[in-house]
């Protein structure tokens, strides 16, 4: 299970298959291509997604062997609610890893995500409005007859996500309310330095003009 999301290339070969060429894993090319993550390296994989022509492409069954597509389903306020961004969670003993999914519910309220299926593993799929920051979840086991995860954004809950976006926001406020305060000062310190060094010229010149008088 890895803390990062990652991506990676691959090479589709003449005979039509993808193989892993990726050096930031250390890979020569494997063996057990796609599944060389989980069958090799026991990692937890979260979704999987080719891009093709800025389409995103789900590819999870060609990396893990045992996988169920959810289907999620979005209302507001009894309404289907379109453009929700869709982050999922993935538990595992007490570690949680999540990542924001590359696109939003459809007109209908709408998204799929597949998922894979692990030994001790649980998951969250939570749904936030872009517009108004209101964020909903709902806990999901797969290997059960229900594929469907129903959200109800009015049933607006604090979560770790909102929470650290609203810790981020709080932050940036206030980190540009401390550069804006910062550069009155910053300007009088330079106004200071700069003015004392006009007076300091200015008496340095008056001190020459008076004993050039006293000579002459």
């Amino acid at each position: 299970m890895n803390g990062n999301n990652h991506g990676w290339s691959e090479v589709q070969l003449d005979n039509g298959n993808w193989v892993i060429g990726d050096a930031g894993f250390g890979l020569a090319p494997p063996e057990d291509n796609q599944s060389f993550f989980y069958s090799e390296r026991d990692l937890l994989l979260g979704p999987i997604y080719f891009v093709e022509n800025d389409t995103y492409i789900d590819n999870m069954e060609l990396y893990v062997p045992n996988t169920q597509k959810i289907t999620i389903h979005t209302t507001k306020m009894g309404e289907d609610f379109n453009d929700g961004l869709i982050y999922v969670l993935l538990h595992y003993k007490d570690k949680s890893r999540g990542m924001w999914l590359p696109y939003q519910t459809n007109e209908s309220g709408l998204a799929e995500v597949n998922l894979g299926i692990y030994d001790g593993v649980t998951y969250t799929i939570g749904v936030m409005n872009p517009v108004a920051t209101d964020y909903a979840e709902s806990e999901i086991s797969l290997g059960h007859d229900s594929n469907v995860a129903s959200i109800k954004l009015d049933d607006w809950k604090f979560s770790k996500v909102v929470i650290n976006g609203v810790l981020v926001v709080l932050w940036c406020i206030v980190y540009i309310g401390i550069i804006i305060n910062d550069r009155p000062s910053e300007f009088t310190k330079m106004g200071n330095k700069v003015g004392g060094k006009l007076m300091e010229n200015r008496y340095m010149n008056q001190q020459i003009q008076r004993r050039f008088r006293k000579k002459h």
